[in-house]
């Protein structure tokens, strides 16, 4: 008799809204597109098609990244926050010099 597991913490579960992606994923995804590809069609005739693809998905890559990346259920932008805050903030308390 065939069977589906059910996850025993459904609060991982995320919902999926369009072909299988997080509606932080297609909000990513889609941001990227906008950005990169208008540069690919600008930079093609200038520098060539393999240049322009290159300078397209280095464009990109930030968007994907933010999309995917998860570690320990946090997102990509509150490590890199969390890091900044520790590296530079924290520091700056510990020695007791403070920003202005």
């Amino acid at each position: 008799m065939p069977y589906v597991q059910v996850p025993k913490d459904l609060t991982r579960v995320k919902t999926k809204v369009i072909l299988g992606l997080t509606k932080r994923q297609a909000i990513c995804f889609t941001s990227g597109a906008l950005v990169g590809v208008p540069i690919y069609f600008l930079t093609r005739s200038a520098v060539g098609d393999s240049s322009a693809v290159l300078f397209m998905m280095g464009m990109m890559l930030p968007a994907f990244f933010v999309a995917m990346y998860e570690c320990d259920g946090q997102p990509a932008e509150k490590i890199v926050r969390n890091i900044i805050r520790s590296r530079f903030f924290f520091l700056a308390y510990r020695h007791r010099t403070f920003f202005v």
